[in-house]
C-alpha cells in the first residue's frame, strides 16, 4: 500500500490575491518513522506531503504541507492536518491510500485483443443516442460527465482511482474571483439498481470535511426517496438517468 495526494489544492496568494490550482503530482513525501516499543503495536509511519511553486501571478513562493501517518503500517489514519505558507488554502488536497499495487499482483482473466481498446465517443454521439453512457467503461461515463461540466463553463479534473469515493470528478467555476468547487460522484448502475441514502451520506461528510461548495451525484438509474430527501436537506444535487438526458440536451445549446 502506498500512501498519495489524490486531488489537487487550491490556494490563494497572500501577496496578491490570485488563487491557482496546485495539482497534486507536485506535492512529494518526506517521510519519517518512530518506534513505539515492545508494548505498542510496531512502528509508525509519517507521511509529509510538500508542495512548492511559485504564484503564478507575483512569483511569491508557495508551500502547501499535508502530515498524516500510519500507525500500525498499513493502517491508514484519515486524520490529515493541513499547513501553507505564502498562501491560504482554500480547498485541501486529499491524501489516500493506494492499493493499486496489491491489485495488480491479482490475475483475473485475460482479455482479448478488442477489449484492450477503449474507446471515446464524442460528447455528440451521446446526445444523439444517450443508451451509449449505459454501455461505455466507468472511466469514459466520467470522462463524458466531465466533458458536459465543461461546456458548462467549468474547469474539470477526472480524479485517480482510490477506495474513498465521493470524488470521481472535481470541477471549478469562477465568477469573479471567487471560485465554486463542486464534487462529483458518478454512479453507472444498472436501470433497476437504485442510488441509496448511503451513497449521497457519504458525499455529504466529504463536502462537509473539504469545505466543498455543493455535492452532486450522477447516475444512469435513479435515486430512492430517502436519499432524495437527505440531499434537498444538505444542498446537494442528485441527477437521474431523466436528468442526465435533460442535461444532454441542454449541453447541445452551449
Amino acid at each position: 500500500m502506498q500512501i498519495l495526494v489524490t486531488t489537487p489544492a487550491i490556494v490563494k496568494c497572500n501577496e496578491c490575491g490570485h488563487e491557482q490550482i496546485i495539482d497534486s503530482d507536485f506535492f512529494y513525501d518526506d517521510p519519517s518513522s518512530y518506534d513505539h516499543g515492545d508494548n505498542a503495536m510496531g512502528e509508525e509511519i509519517g507521511h509529509l506531503f510538500i508542495a512548492e511553486v511559485d504564484c503564478d501571478i507575483c512569483r511569491n513562493s508557495l508551500r502547501v504541507e499535508a502530515r498524516c501517518s500510519e500507525y500500525p503500517v498499513g493502517a491508514f489514519n484519515y486524520d490529515t492536518e493541513y499547513e501553507a505558507s505564502g498562501c491560504e488554502i482554500l480547498i485541501k488536497p486529499s491524501v489516500d491510500p493506494d492499493y493499486r499495487d496489491e491489485i495488480d499482483d491479482m490475475v483475473f482473466y485475460e482479455p482479448d485483443e478488442d477489449a484492450l481498446n477503449i474507446v471515446y465517443y464524442d460528447l455528440e454521439q451521446y446526445q444523439q443516442n444517450p443508451e451509449l453512457l449505459r454501455t461505455i467503461s466507468p472511466t469514459e461515463f466520467e470522462t463524458a460527465i466531465s466533458e458536459i461540466l465543461q461546456r458548462d463553463g467549468f474547469e474539470t479534473k477526472v480524479t485517480k482511482k482510490t477506495r474513498d469515493g465521493g470524488k470521481d470528478i472535481i470541477a471549478k467555476y469562477t465568477a469573479g474571483r471567487i471560485p465554486f468547487i463542486i464534487w462529483v460522484e458518478c454512479k453507472q448502475w444498472n436501470e433497476n439498481n437504485p442510488v441509496g441514502i448511503d451513497v449521497v451520506e457519504k458525499l455529504s461528510a466529504v463536502q462537509r470535511d473539504k469545505n466543498i461548495n455543493k455535492g452532486v451525484v450522477v447516475t444512469t438509474s435513479y435515486f430512492t426517496k430517502d436519499a432524495r430527501d437527505y440531499a434537498d436537506e444538505h444542498q446537494m444535487s442528485l441527477y437521474d438517468w431523466d436528468d442526465l438526458k435533460d442535461w444532454l440536451e441542454d449541453a447541445k445549446k452551449s
